[in-house]
């Protein structure tokens, strides 16, 4: 049998008390040897408890139907004979429960709301490490460009010593590698690449507000307006009540995916000399001081610029140019050559390409039913662009209420028709980090607008819903949130023939190993930076001096993409694959002669 070895991580995960190492069945980081249940072992009884207490909820959440039969025998009182088998299907429930971002198996007693970022016992420890440092570099004001000018512009992976700005209270540490995060080097270490730039992570405990920003690359850039040559990355910047444990590996992940400058580089014929990279702020309350202090910090960074994403908005944004001029993309209050275009319509012109295309060439039908989740920047206006090209919506998906009700409202004033609006009770969850109070007013509030409620599940939960409601589609548009197509997803849409997931969202699948086994079912999903580059794109338009010729000249172009894309799909190549390998060509070179840093993308 293989060796089968419990972490810290997955006792904590579980709910059981990782002080309790003495009982020795379920010690951390040792392998787990035959054993019978016992009255004496604490530690595997409330293993079972938590299991049996959370059954419900795994069910629903894109849990393997083998792993969750092992784990429903096990808390049904079964004796473990084989607790490899016990152990592998814990694992298995662990990694796709997480990727949904859900809490795994917690005991019932030990269930609690999750812990606000700000007060994470990980962050709190990891910044008091540093209390010493902190003592030694404190400033009244934080510099500008700190990263991006001088002798420190040519090697920006140093990064800078652990400093205080006194003024506002912000502590803020550079992390070169996820063991630096302490406690928190679990959470990201999936998803960090070998060789990324490195991650700023900061706090403002007077606001309460927790940031990081991941460079996970960057290329010397002769445009922007601190340093000629210096490093440069771009990426939008994303506000969010979430928890940490879905915070960091959701900025690093997203960083990742903003290789689609080479993308936009193929769409061009041109380099806009950028690096991948992302950011995320995780406030309490007060959202404006929040932004503020991130606007704060990137303006210290200098080698990154950020752009309006999930959660800002175009007043917001406005806040985070004029704060940080030169490190924001996208709004006219930046310096002039930053100013470009709003991003999210141009995101939704070039996703509408793909959609149609899919429709003719993929599905075969134009008139196939499709249905949209997310009616945000992005998914509204694409629906506005689907209602006036006479589509057949099938229904449209969300988790926040607000977007619901201007969807409602704008479908009521093309006179199209009744829409179901599908509620994600288990998304909202997720979106707003445990707040209870929130959540419970949400769905009373979507109760009074009459909104189909789908308690659990995701995706998959609304998908069944439709399929109760016989509306099911062929083409789903994710435009929501990332990792949204799971095991769950892709049976469904095995059994029920949809024929893909189009839409803008990054990284759609919840693990890459999906993406094989959806073009064996002839279920089309694009990879995201493919389909979704066209936003990022027009925030340079100033920097580039790019005409509104040359903008349409480059969203022609990307009905190149979309038909590489299917011709990989039909060739058996997965998309994603497909389109990593495209980047590669042209990212790993500007590393090997110094023009960027950052980690190696593809398989060469």
């Amino acid at each position: 049998m293989m060796d089968a070895v419990v972490t810290t991580r997955t006792l904590t995960l579980l709910g059981i008390d990782t002080a309790a190492h003495s009982i020795g069945v379920l010690a951390p980081g040792v392998q787990l040897e035959s054993f019978d249940k016992g009255p004496d072992n604490r530690a595997l009884l409330q293993l079972q408890s938590g299991i049996k207490g959370k059954l419900g909820e795994m069910g629903q959440a894109g849990v393997s139907r083998t792993s969750y039969d092992k784990l429903a025998a096990f808390a049904e009182g079964g004796v473990i004979s084989d607790p490899d088998a016990l152990l592998v299907a814990m694992r298995v429930a662990e990694r796709d429960l997480h990727h949904h971002q859900r809490e795994l198996l917690a005991s019932a007693e030990g269930v609690t709301r999750p812990v606000p970022a700000i007060e994470d016992a990980r962050l709190v420890e990891l910044f008091e490490s540093h209390r010493a440092d902190f003592a030694n570099n404190h400033v009244d004001a934080l510099p500008t460009a700190y990263l991006a000018k001088g002798e420190r512009a040519s090697n920006p992976r140093d990064g800078f010593a652990p400093i205080i700005e006194d003024k506002t209270g912000t502590e803020v540490l550079w992390m070169r590698c996820p063991s630096d995060l302490g406690g928190l080097a679990s959470v990201v270490t999936p998803y960090w690449m070998d060789g990324s730039v490195g991650m700023v992570i900061y706090r403002n405990e007077r606001v309460g507000v927790v940031g990081a920003i991941q460079v996970t690359g960057a290329v010397r850039n002769d445009w922007n307006s601190l340093q000629r040559g210096a490093y440069m990355s771009l990426g939008g910047v994303m506000a969010e009540g979430m928890t940490l444990d879905q915070a960091l590996p959701t900025v690093v992940d997203k960083a990742n995916d903003m290789i689609k400058w080479e993308v936009i580089n193929e769409l061009l014929g041109a380099d806009v000399q950028l690096g991948p990279a992302k950011s995320l702020l995780v406030y309490a309350s007060e959202k404006y001081a929040a932004l503020t202090i991130h606007a704060i910090v990137m303006r210290f960074l200098g080698i990154y610029i950020g752009g309006n994403d999930q959660g800002v908005y175009q007043s917001e944004a406005a806040l985070l140019s004029a704060m940080a001029p030169r490190n924001f993309a996208g709004n006219r209050m930046a310096d002039p050559i930053y100013r470009g275009r709003v991003p999210s319509p141009y995101t939704a012109g070039g996703v509408n390409e793909w959609l149609l295309l899919a429709l003719r060439e993929h599905v075969g039908d134009m008139r196939a039913p499709v249905a949209f989740q997310g009616y945000g920047g992005v998914g509204a206006p694409l629906v506005d662009m689907a209602i006036r090209q006479g589509l057949n919506i099938s229904a449209i998906m969300d988790s926040d209420v607000a977007a619901l009700k201007r969807a409602g409202k704008d479908i009521n004033r093309h006179g199209f028709g009744a829409v179901p609006l599908l509620f994600d009770v288990s998304g909202a969850r997720e979106r707003l980090g445990g707040d209870d109070a929130r959540l419970r007013d949400m769905v009373a509030e979507a109760e009074r607008a009459r909104f189909t409620l789908v308690e659990q599940g995701g995706l998959a939960g609304c998908l069944e819903k439709l399929r109760i409601m016989d509306r099911i589609p062929r083409l789903v548009s994710t435009n929501a949130n990332a990792h949204v197509v799971g095991s769950n997803e892709l049976d469904f849409a095995k059994t029920y023939d949809v024929a893909g997931f189009v839409g803008g969202a990054n990284n759609p699948l919840t693990r890459e190993s999906l993406a094989q086994r959806a073009v064996n079912h002839n279920i089309f999903i694009p990879w995201g930076p493919m389909i979704n580059p066209m936003g990022a794109l027009v925030v340079l338009a100033d920097a580039l001096g790019l005409s509104s010729e040359r903008i349409e000249e480059a969203n022609l172009r990307l009905r190149g993409l979309f038909y590489r894309s299917l011709a990989a799909h039909r060739r058996g190549v997965s998309p994603l694959h497909d389109g990593k390998e495209m980047v590669a060509a042209t990212w790993n070179p500007k590393l090997s002669d110094g023009r960027a840093i950052g980690p190696r993308y593809g398989t060469a």
